[in-house]
């Protein structure tokens, strides 16, 4: 048996016993990447919380089949955090939601702020979807969070706003903001929920600012220097989780 874990994704909610054949994708990765023999064991992550330990029964050409022996159920560790995040140029979006799982983001809401740069095409939108899913169940894989999370196609701003005002607190990191994000403050308020919103390349508009401040953002900051949108965004969830580590 491998001495290291080897873990895949593929939806599905197979009980303890039960056979299943492994999708194309996951037949290669065990076969060609991972090169394991019947017999050998590895962990399945269907991404809503299940991580099953299985071992292969047969490896004949592009057909594999797989046994459950374990299975283990998990629930999202509170608070859930939800990223509110100005759509990036280029690929920083796709580098953005593989930290974004590491970190254990629940959701993740990209929109288009004022002064972004990048602008999501009508006909692209599909497609970028199944490129941030696919980049994420890969974040899954490699960190063995057993969570995908909430992720839908590029929205206005003030709809992604609005959908992710519910949360207990919300923040907007900002070089404007009035004060800096302190542990106690939020160690004290024992949130269920946080939403954590970045702008864009070129900061936050005034009517962004005020909009959001009316929605009851907090305006907070994380040090001196004016960052990067995706610097900021994985440096604000780096914070968040040291305060509140997912459990289990």
């Amino acid at each position: 048996m491998p001495n290291r874990i080897y873990r895949i994704f593929q939806y599905g909610n197979p009980s303890v016993g039960d056979e299943f054949l492994l999708d194309r994708e996951n037949t290669h990765l065990v076969t060609k990447v991972y090169r394991l023999s019947a017999g050998d064991s590895f962990i399945l992550l269907n991404g809503n919380g299940l991580i099953s330990s299985a071992k292969l029964v047969g490896v004949k050409s592009k057909l594999v089949n797989a046994l459950i022996f374990e299975k283990e159920e998990k629930k999202p560790s509170s608070p859930y955090l939800t990223l509110l995040q100005s759509l990036p140029k280029g690929e920083k979006s796709k580098w953005i939601v593989q930290k974004a799982v590491e970190w254990g983001v629940y959701r993740i809401l990209f929109f288009e702020g004022r002064y972004s740069v990048a602008r999501a095409k009508a006909q692209d939108k599909d497609s970028q979807i199944e490129k941030w899913r696919h980049v994420a169940t890969e974040a899954l894989r490699q960190s063995g969070n057993p969570f995908l999370p909430q992720m839908i196609n590029v929205l206005p701003f003030h709809h992604a706003v609005e959908l992710s005002q519910q949360s207990d607190i919300c923040l907007m990191f900002d070089e404007k903001g009035e004060k800096y994000l302190m542990a106690q403050e939020f160690i004290q308020k024992k949130p269920t929920s946080i939403t954590v919103g970045i702008g864009p390349e070129g900061g936050w508009s005034d009517e962004e600012r005020d909009y959001l401040f009316q929605h009851h953002f907090i305006g907070v900051r994380v040090g001196p220097y004016i960052l990067r949108t995706e610097t900021a965004s994985i440096g604000a969830l780096a914070i968040l989780r040291s305060f509140y580590p997912p459990k289990g």
